[in-house]
């Protein structure tokens, strides 16, 4: 309700969402890893049992490759939702914001982030399942 009704609010609604996005990306996925020497990058497993894929794609919110190759935890991820958190700070409304939105938010999209990497680790598979006639196609020319 504090971004108002009609266009304005809507739009007020929008750039609050791209900002947060975009504080968000630049945080968690180019300032922090430089910094930190992590590789933001998903890594699709594409074979192995569903629970083993499962667990692999939701632990990489929190858990990543280092820049020697290594793996340890995703602190960049995880601070740069922390401090996208804290930036949306100066520009929501004050009914939306606080230490608990920031705790809630950051938790929200770390969560998030693990159903994305689902998406990211199974949707190949679905696609292939979803689309036999055009993989089919592809594989006979």
């Amino acid at each position: 309700p504090g971004f108002g009704q009609g266009a304005e609010g809507y739009a007020k609604r929008f750039g609050a969402s791209y900002l947060d996005t975009a504080d968000g990306n630049l945080w968690g996925n180019a300032i922090l890893p430089v910094i930190l020497k992590e590789d933001p990058r998903y890594f699709r497993m594409g074979t192995g049992s569903f629970k083993h894929r499962f667990l692999y794609s939701a632990s990489t919110t929190v858990w990543c490759k280092r820049d020697d190759g290594r793996w340890g935890p995703n602190y960049a991820n995880v601070l740069g939702n922390f401090i996208s958190g804290g930036i949306s700070n100066a520009y929501y409304p004050a009914a939306d914001r606080g230490i608990e939105q920031t705790f809630d938010g950051a938790i929200t999209v770390t969560a998030e982030g693990a159903i994305g990497a689902e998406f990211v680790e199974f949707w190949p598979d679905i696609s292939r399942h979803l689309f036999k006639k055009h993989y089919a196609a592809q594989q006979g020319k």
